[in-house]
C-alpha cells in the first residue's frame, strides 16, 4: 500500500508540470495569433484608406475637369462641393458620400490646399505604414512614406 501512495504523489507532480507547460504553450499561441490578427487588421485598414483616398482623388480630378462654359478650371473649395457641385443647373455628384478615415476612424482629413481650394487629401494618422511597395497609379510616391499622413491623394496624379 505504501508504494502505491508514493507513486500517486509523484504522478501528481508530473501532471502539474504538464498542466503548466500546456498553459504556457496556449499563452504563446494566443500571443502569436493576436499579433497576426493585429497585422491583418492594419493591412485591411490600409487597403480601405487606399480605396477611400482614390475616391477623393478621382472626385477632385472630376471637379477640376468639368468647367462652366469654357471658363478656367478650378479646384473644389470644400468636400461639400464634391458631394453636390452647384455650378450647373443640374447638380453633379463627384463623390458618392463623405468617407471617414479608416486608419484613425475619424471624419477629419488633412487637405493640401492651393489658395482656399482643395488639391489633395491625406490621413492625419502618424503610424508607419505596413505597405511599402506595389502601389497603383496615382500613388507611386507612397513607397517612401514615413507615416500615413505622407500618403497624399493628389488630383494631379489621378491618371498616372
Amino acid at each position: 500500500m505504501l508504494a502505491r501512495s508514493g507513486q500517486v504523489r509523484s504522478m501528481r507532480g508530473f501532471t502539474y508540470i504538464g498542466l503548466l507547460f500546456a498553459i504556457v504553450l496556449m499563452g504563446v499561441l494566443l500571443s502569436t495569433a493576436g499579433v497576426m490578427w493585429n497585422t491583418a487588421a492594419r493591412r485591411e485598414k490600409e487597403a480601405e484608406l487606399l480605396f477611400v483616398g482614390n475616391q477623393y482623388q478621382k472626385a477632385i480630378a472630376s471637379y477640376y475637369a468639368v468647367s462652366i462654359n469654357g471658363a478656367a478650371r478650378q479646384l473644389p473649395p470644400s468636400v461639400d462641393e464634391l458631394l453636390l457641385d452647384h455650378r450647373f443647373p443640374m447638380p453633379i455628384h463627384h463623390l458618392r458620400k463623405r468617407y471617414i478615415d479608416p486608419v484613425k476612424n475619424s471624419a477629419d482629413w488633412g487637405f493640401v490646399r492651393e489658395g482656399d481650394r482643395i488639391a489633395a487629401v491625406y490621413s492625419l494618422a502618424e503610424e508607419l505604414p505596413i505597405k511599402q511597395s506595389g502601389f497603383g497609379p496615382g500613388c507611386l510616391s507612397f513607397g517612401s512614406a514615413k507615416s500615413y499622413s505622407d500618403w497624399k491623394f493628389d488630383f494631379r496624379h489621378a491618371g498616372e
